[in-house]
C-alpha cells in the first residue's frame, strides 16, 4: 500500500499492518529477573475459576482477587449488584498466605490462547508485575490491580 503499510490478501482473510514509529520499549525492563513464590497451576482448571466467579462482576467492581494459601488457591470477585462468587482449586502452596487482585479479562486472556496443560504463576508480591510461564518460551507478565479503599461515609 505504502512505504510504511502493507496488505496481504488470501482466500480467506485480508490482513492490513503499519510500521510503528520510534523504538519498541524494552519489555525485559518490566519483568522482574527473580520471584519469591512459583505456583504451578493447571490451565483449563484456572481459567474456568476466573471465568465462573468473574460472572457476577458489573462495570463497577471489575477486579478478581486471588487468595493464596497452605495447598489452596480461592478465586473472588464481588459486585454490590449481584454478589460474590468463589471459588477454589487445590495446588501446591506453602509459604505466608497473600492475595493479589487483577482485572479478569487480562488474567484469563493468555490461558484461553495457551497450549500447555500447566502454568507456572511467578510472583514477589500482590503490588509488582507477576509472570505466568509455560515451558516453551511463552511469558505472560500482568500487573496487579490495586483495590481502591472504600470511601469514608
Amino acid at each position: 500500500i505504502g512505504e510504511k503499510m502493507c496488505r496481504m490478501i488470501s482466500e480467506d482473510f485480508t490482513l492490513d499492518t503499519k510500521l510503528i514509529e520510534g523504538s519498541y520499549p524494552n519489555y525485559r525492563l518490566v519483568v522482574p529477573t527473580s520471584f519469591k513464590q512459583e505456583i504451578e497451576l493447571p490451565v483449563s482448571v484456572f481459567k474456568s475459576k476466573i471465568e465462573t466467579v468473574a460472572l457476577v462482576l458489573s462495570e463497577n467492581s471489575s477486579y478478581v482477587v486471588l487468595e493464596f494459601e497452605e495447598n489452596r488457591l480461592s478465586v473472588v470477585a464481588s459486585s454490590a449488584e449481584v454478589g460474590e462468587g468463589r471459588d477454589t482449586m487445590e495446588i501446591n502452596f506453602t509459604g505466608e498466605p497473600f492475595e493479589v487482585s487483577f482485572n479478569p479479562v487480562f488474567l484469563a486472556d493468555p490461558l484461553r490462547n495457551i497450549d500447555a496443560e500447566n502454568i507456572r504463576f511467578r510472583i514477589n508480591d500482590p503490588l509488582n508485575p507477576v509472570a505466568m510461564e509455560s515451558g516453551d518460551g511463552f511469558l505472560y507478565v500482568i500487573m496487579p490491580i490495586r483495590k481502591k479503599a472504600p470511601a469514608a461515609q
